[in-house]
């Protein structure tokens, strides 16, 4: 089980992951491309990879693991709470942030006469435009609209597979974020949004927060089809945790065994290229019927 202090972490991290708020930053242009990069959100890493300028990152933090390639980058500090002292002295020339980078640091980074970038990533279009905005700041806009087009075109082949599906053939999802407190997903986050686009109907979807803290006994009410397991760091034995509770044995998703635990966190958690890879992972598990069709 995990700790208040774990899950409390998480909540923190997720309130980020599920959009809240903040500015995409300035375009690039007329500026000369970035050479030193240092990215303080993990999310932002990997896009940066993806654009082939990850030869150019000279910082990241504690919390970025993939690609393989960023073990050996120096460690700024945790997501979003850099080291100023060893942030400046990597001598970046941009510096890659999240809303929930620690207030007030960026106008410090940019007092000190470094370039400072925000990225969104509450939606998918907010990612995809993460992609095209730093594709410009690190000089590879091309790769950066080609790389967005082929994510926009798995999407959309998604949506193409699971639009004709009707309501009733459409599973009920309760998406579980942290155990302990319940945490879940709700209208207006990514993990709504892919959850619908997989041809799924997330339970707390009506919530107008993103991001939000549930009972368990909403959870027994709603008597969900799937439960979708989203957590930021993986756990043994979370199904057989699931069934023990209160109730829970009962449900749906529970008996009919449809409890999603093998979609890597990754890929439902990081905003990234590779959250393309999860919601097609996840609407080939809410309807293996019609995958790949």
């Amino acid at each position: 089980m995990r700790t208040a202090a774990v899950a409390g972490a998480t909540v923190l991290l997720l309130l980020g992951l599920c959009g809240c708020g903040g500015q995409e930053g300035p375009p690039a242009a007329p500026r000369a491309p970035a050479r030193r990069i240092v990215s303080v959100a993990p999310s932002a890493t990997e896009i940066l990879f993806a654009l082939g300028a990850g030869d150019r990152v000279v910082g990241v933090t504690t919390a970025d693991t993939y690609p393989p390639e960023v073990e050996r980058i120096e460690k700024v500090g945790s997501f979003g709470k850099p080291a100023m002292e060893t942030l400046l002295r990597l001598k970046p020339d941009l510096v890659v942030y999240t809303d929930l980078l620690k207030p007030g640091l960026a106008g410090e980074i940019e007092r000190r006469g470094i370039r400072t970038l925000q990225t969104r990533q509450g939606s998918l279009d907010d990612v995809l435009r993460a992609i095209t905005t730093l594709g410009e700041a690190t000089g590879t806009p091309g790769r950066g609209r080609r790389l967005a087009a082929d994510l926009r075109a798995r999407m959309t082949a998604v949506e193409r597979r699971t639009d004709a599906i009707p309501a009733e053939r459409r599973p009920r999802v309760f998406i579980e974020i942290t155990a302990t407190p319940l945490y879940t997903a709700g209208g207006g986050s990514y993990l709504d949004e892919m959850v619908t686009k997989a041809g799924g109907i997330n339970i707390a979807g009506d919530r107008p927060d993103p991001f939000l803290r549930v009972s368990s006994e909403f959870v027994v009410r709603a008597n969900p089809d799937v439960i979708l397991v989203a957590y930021m760091q993986r756990q043994e034995g979370v199904v057989e945790e699931i069934s023990h509770r209160i109730g829970w044995a009962d449900l749906a998703a529970v008996r009919e065994q449809r409890v999603i635990t093998d979609i890597h966190s990754d890929l439902l958690c990081r905003p990234g290229p590779r959250l393309f890879d999860g919601l097609e992972a996840l609407q080939r598990r809410l309807h293996p019927e019609g995958a790949g069709k």
